[in-house]
């Protein structure tokens, strides 16, 4: 790979592992006091009980899976059109992973907003933490082209 190219394949992953960083660190704090398996369930109804907290993991879902406006689709979108020219195939199943993938990342969504709440949320410590992220992660999705051509002269 070119150097570039390794600068976005770095950017990919640093977005998708500050994303799933950020949503698997919400659900350990939203599971803590209960004896269950991690699952879904703790997020059931948070947009109700804490609507806050459930944009926050919306920004997170949206990052993960790559969905415009977030680093994450930033990131897709940059690394797989440097791909394209070399390695048409590579992107094509690319692309098919992520579609497939979005099914699995808005279960978060649909436990959030539309399940009614089934137990009482666990309080979010150190917030500012999650908005700190999110908005780095919306920043980079929104101005994505300028921070590459600031790094690249």
């Amino acid at each position: 790979f070119p150097s570039h190219d390794r600068f976005l394949l770095f950017v990919y992953l640093l977005s998708y592992a500050l994303s799933s960083i950020a949503l698997l660190a919400m659900a350990h704090q939203l599971q803590t006091g209960t004896e269950e398996n991690l699952n879904f369930d703790v997020f059931n109804g948070l947009a109700k009980k804490q609507p806050a907290i459930a944009l926050l993991l919306s920004i997170f879902v949206f990052s993960t899976a790559g969905i415009p406006v977030t680093a994450g689709f930033a990131a897709k979108f940059y690394l797989f059109s440097s791909t394209f020219a070399s390695y048409p195939l590579l992107v094509f199943v690319g692309l098919l992973g992520s579609a497939i993938s979005i099914a699995y990342y808005f279960k978060f969504i649909k436990s959030a907003y539309l399940v009614s709440p089934t137990s009482e949320n666990t309080v979010i410590e150190n917030r500012w933490v999650y908005w700190l992220l999110s908005l780095i992660l919306v920043a980079v999705g929104v101005f994505g082209a300028v921070i590459l051509q600031f790094i690249a002269v």
